[in-house]
């Protein structure tokens, strides 16, 4: 890494892939190509896992991985869930760690959007 870009060590001007995260390639195709954004996730999950025929993949249905990533109004990563267990919550917006109650009678869980 380099200024940002993936280069060869040792060659800074030969490019050696993307650092582009799919949370932010999701902003940017909603934001800046006006893309709506069911279809800029559709984009990002449904359609490639369809592609590669991973059926398990891509979709909240009955039977599939329960693969999810929570999103900010602003499109960043707020919690993951890989396989139905939460992976990746700093803010414990989809539950406390395992055995760990809640202390506040408030709810912190971002609401619920669902995008066909």
């Amino acid at each position: 890494m380099s200024g940002g870009r993936a280069v060869l060590a040792g060659q800074e001007e030969t490019v050696a892939g993307s650092v582009l995260t799919m949370d932010r390639a999701v902003a940017l195709t909603v934001s800046r190509a006006g893309v709506p954004l069911g279809t800029a996730l559709r984009a990002a999950s449904l359609h490639p896992a369809m592609v590669l025929g991973e059926h398990r993949k891509g979709r909240l249905v009955r039977g599939a991985d329960a693969d999810i990533v929570v999103l900010a109004p602003d499109l960043t990563v707020l919690a993951t869930i890989i396989a139905g267990q939460v992976v990746h919550d700093p803010a414990g917006l989809v539950g406390p760690a395992a055995g760990t109650p809640r202390t506040s009678g408030q709810s912190t869980r971002p609401e619920i959007v669902s995008h066909p």
